[in-house]
């Protein structure tokens, strides 16, 4: 089981549309949506005036997959900020066992630099800016050889590369109380 984010950056130049104009990966979608949670900035929804191809895409997918997709949401330049605090990537044991002078190592803030410094190129040529997102839930079995020919086998116990510990997780989860699980060490 694993969680991903699907990313995009859509610009609005002054008096039109909004419309994507990339797509963003980052490493830890688990972090990053605990730190989404920690600014206040999580489960706000598609933005009302969403690009149409978003939209879309969005609907496409929670249609086929509805109880996979989840925490849409959107990020506006000045929100970024908030992102910054390396603690809002973690955990709460993860923050008991770290020491607080490390915090920065774990959290993904290039990621949010870098979207900025994206941000601010766009938005010196009169455009607005923001990142628009949400997360899925894949409960598949992993395409990787190693794993997915397993016979041991357990999406439930398996850990995942990007955090500490494995997560339990019981079969009828749905993804609001897929996120307040704590990591229990493997």
């Amino acid at each position: 089981m694993s969680l991903t984010a699907d990313l995009h950056c859509e610009i609005r130049e002054v008096g039109g549309h909004w419309w994507p104009v990339a797509t963003f990966d980052i490493e830890s979608a688990r972090s990053f949506r605990l730190s989404l949670q920690g600014a206040g900035l999580a489960d706000r929804g598609l933005p009302p005036d969403v690009s149409d191809v978003l939209r879309d895409r969005y609907d496409e997918q929670v249609t086929a997959n509805p109880r996979e997709v989840c925490g849409a949401t959107f990020i506006t330049m000045q929100e970024l900020a908030l992102l910054l605090n390396a603690a809002l990537w973690l955990t709460t044991e993860e923050r008991e066992r770290i020491p607080p002078h490390t915090y920065e190592e774990y959290a993904e803030t290039d990621f949010i630099r870098a979207w900025h410094a994206f941000a601010q190129a766009h938005e010196a040529h009169e455009r607005v800016v923001r990142l628009v997102m949400r997360f899925e839930i894949n409960c598949r079995k992993p395409d990787h050889p190693s794993i997915a020919n397993s016979q041991n086998f357990d999406p439930a116990t398996h850990p995942q590369s990007h955090s500490i510990g494995a997560y339990k997780i019981k079969e009828e989860f749905r993804c609001d109380a897929f996120y307040r699980q704590e990591p229990t060490m493997a």
